[in-house]
């Protein structure tokens, strides 16, 4: 289970940084661990509860790879733009 550090949540080390990763009910930026939209093509809008967070650009990494914390979401079906990296074997 990933820590959530005040909205932020550490980088996964076993993926590139320029990865959206989308969960059942959030998604994050890999870059810098973020909550984001998965819409977005950048990392541009940070999202979140806390009104600090929110009220910062995001990193603004340009997202070439999709993944998941999850095992059997279609993620690759949400972003099909995105080359799929599956942690899952």
């Amino acid at each position: 289970m990933r820590e959530n550090l005040g909205g932020r949540m550490p980088r996964s080390n076993d993926l590139p940084a320029a990865t959206v990763v989308i969960n059942r009910f959030d998604s994050y930026c890999n870059n810098c661990g973020i909550d984001c939209s998965f819409f977005e093509k950048t990392h541009d809008t940070n999202l979140g509860y806390s009104k600090d967070i929110r009220d910062t650009p995001g990193c603004g990494i340009e997202w070439k790879f999709v993944a998941s914390d999850y095992i059997g979401l279609e993620v690759d079906k949400c972003r099909p733009d995105l080359e799929y990296i599956s942690r899952w074997v």
